[in-house]
């Protein structure tokens, strides 16, 4: 059966961007969001957003680096750190209902799609659009 999450761009102001997302539990009755709800936010402050990719893409060029191929940003995660994130306000977050029946902890969901958030940023430049992962 599986476990997943979804996020889709709702709005992007000149300051912020607005996604929502929602998290599903296929293998739990009440966790199966079959409407593919919705119900949860992410705002992120784009110029952080915008900071923490010149940070990561410096130190993929840094010697501190141990990475085995720098150039290739595709095989690393985003190295943001999204708790400092969250304490400086860059970002908010509204949770969705269907987080708590992740099988790890309500936070995986989050987690899986944020990361996957600043990753393609990191790797494109662009704001995604949409992403969804299932498990």
């Amino acid at each position: 059966m599986g476990y997943g999450g979804f996020f889709v761009l709702e709005e992007e102001t000149e300051t912020s961007l607005i996604y929502n997302y929602g998290a599903y539990n296929l293998n739990i009755p009440e966790g199966r969001n079959s409407n593919w709800e919705r119900d949860g936010k992410i705002i992120i402050d784009k110029e952080a957003l915008e900071a923490s990719t010149r940070e990561v893409l410096e130190w993929l060029k840094s010697p501190e680096c141990d990475a085995p191929d720098k150039d290739d940003t595709k095989r690393y995660d985003s190295h943001v750190d999204l708790n400092a994130m969250l304490e400086a306000e860059e970002m908010v977050i509204e949770t969705s209902k269907y987080d708590e029946y992740n099988p790890y902890s309500h936070t995986y969901n989050l987690s899986v799609l944020l990361n996957n958030l600043f990753l393609e940023h990191q790797r494109t430049g662009v704001y995604p659009k949409r992403f969804d992962y299932h498990c």
